[in-house]
């Protein structure tokens, strides 16, 4: 879960950048992101959610099958749909 430091931390960097009204896109690819997408869902400057399937395989070793797949991808893509933002 994302922790309010690393919230300020992320609102600063785009204040800081010129990118506070920038849509982001973000990609999950490592079970500890995947666990904390609903937590950067909600964040307001979140456009969509992205799955990197392959990434996340290769983080955790194992082959990129469904069964290793299937729960993390439904996690992202149940995050996204939560707070309306787009999955891919």
């Amino acid at each position: 879960m994302a922790s309010r430091q690393t919230k300020e931390l992320f609102e600063a960097a785009l204040h800081r950048n010129g990118a506070a009204d920038l849509p982001l896109t973000l990609m999950f690819g490592h079970s500890h992101e995947a666990l904390a997408a609903a937590d950067v869902a909600a964040h307001p400057a979140v456009a969509a959610l992205a799955f990197g399937s392959e990434d996340y395989a290769a983080a955790l070793g194992v082959a990129p099958e469904p069964a290793a797949l299937t729960g993390p991808a439904q996690q992202v893509l149940t995050a996204a749909h939560a707070f309306g933002r787009q999955a891919w």
